[in-house]
């Protein structure tokens, strides 16, 4: 595939337009699947100093033999399922995001930050015309009215995160201390249940409203208190670092412009997730002795494979680590 074959008015080969539609309906046969798969038994209930027993499920083997809690049940393809140990998933994003890739869950009594991003590794196969496509152009574009798409749109929204079924993801699960610091990270290809869908301004509100008690309110608190309290590490002044550059649009028809975005407590939240996830995707790119890993912008990586190409080679780092 050559740059000439991506026209103007037609910016994605017919191949791949093709290829795309196959790989949509497929994430949503897998999804309707797992759907119907049968959930792990519940857990029994747990003790507030039953934390260390509940991750310490989650370490490797110590004889290099099967982990404990692997699936290795027909219809889940190898994964994790992480719907019944961490059954609430929030996707926090822009009001205007059109695609989510990536959400954040937290276990209280483990002190477990889990990080999902979506997992495009079955989506997108090696060779097709949509790995093409994806290699060619690395990134999405925006510039202008119109947005460049790695991926076809169509193919982007199937992919996204869906709050109705379950998602393949490949998640980060990452005991932290009460300063916030990484105890343990492990990648797990896993099943997530469907996301809770929240914007960074319903999320903000959330956090100034003390008037609202809940699990999922207690939950996002506590993510924003761990996320504080790792930027109040590097940052004794609590500024929260600077502002980031969003590329948005104020209508749907608006044109895609830069603009410089303030980061409030849900935004730090989200970064700080970001961050950690990257922190355990190079843990385990060390362990398989791979000394350059693909990178993206804030030195991060994989966290947004539905808007940059990850090299093919993010199954060697990731994958082979569980």
């Amino acid at each position: 595939m050559t740059a000439g074959t991506l026209s103007h008015r037609d910016p994605f080969p017919a191949a791949a337009l093709r290829d795309g539609a196959a790989a949509g309906a497929a994430v949503e046969e897998r999804r309707r699947a797992y759907r119907s798969a049968q959930l792990p038994p519940p857990a029994p209930p747990q003790r507030q100093d039953a934390g260390k027993a509940l991750w310490a499920a989650w370490l490797p083997a110590p004889d290099g033999g099967a982990r404990p809690d692997e699936s290795t049940e027909d219809g889940l393809n190898g994964r994790v399922d992480l719907r019944e140990r961490f059954p609430r998933a929030y996707a926090i994003d822009a009001q205007q995001t059109d695609f989510r890739d990536d959400a954040v869950s937290w276990c209280t009594s483990s002190t477990t930050l889990v990080v999902h991003i979506i997992d495009l590794d079955p989506v997108v196969c090696a060779g097709s015309p949509l790995d093409e496509v994806a290699r060619l152009r690395l990134q999405t574009l925006y510039d202008g009215a119109m947005p460049l798409h790695m991926l076809p749109p169509s193919l982007l929204r199937e992919a996204s995160l869906s709050s109705k079924l379950p998602n393949e993801c490949v998640s980060a699960l990452l005991q932290l201390d009460a300063f916030g610091r990484v105890r343990h990270a492990r990648l797990v290809r896993s099943l997530v249940p469907p996301v809770r869908t929240l914007t960074f301004a319903e999320v903000d509100a959330l956090l100034d409203d003390k008037s609202v008690s809940s699990q999922i309110h207690a939950e996002l608190r506590a993510l924003a208190s761990m996320a504080k309290r790792r930027v109040m590490a590097r940052d004794p002044a609590g500024r929260g670092g600077p502002a980031v550059v969003r590329w948005t649009r104020q209508r749907g028809d608006a044109p895609w412009q830069p603009e410089l975005v303030p980061k409030t407590p849900a935004r730090c939240l989200v970064d700080e997730a970001l961050s950690l996830y990257s922190y355990a995707a190079r843990g385990a790119g060390k362990r398989n002795n791979l000394l350059r890993l693909p990178q993206s912008e804030n030195h991060r990586i994989a966290t947004a494979p539905l808007r940059r190409y990850v090299f093919r080679e993010r199954a060697c780092y990731m994958l082979s680590d569980l």
